[in-house]
């Protein structure tokens, strides 16, 4: 496995385009990067608890991911490199 140079991504803004680039995000580079994303409210409280979850196109079951999630972007880790 090569070491990947990204090691923290935020999407600012998890609604429905937002949620999907940080839940495929997640899924895909597993524990090269931190995923992290601002979010406001009942959102960011649904996504704390149980995830970003995608539905694709023919699947049964969502697309689970685990992120960070805050709505203060001051809480997350300042970018490496």
């Amino acid at each position: 496995m090569t070491s990947s140079p990204l090691k923290n991504i935020c999407i600012y803004g998890a609604g429905a385009l937002g949620g999907a680039i940080a839940a495929k995000l997640a899924s895909g580079l597993g524990e090269q990067a931190r995923i992290s994303v601002i979010a406001r409210g009942a959102h960011l409280d649904g996504i704390r608890t149980q995830g970003i979850r995608l539905w694709e196109a023919g699947a049964d079951k969502p697309l689970v991911a685990q992120v960070t999630a805050t709505d203060d972007a001051a809480e997350l880790p300042r970018r490496i490199w």
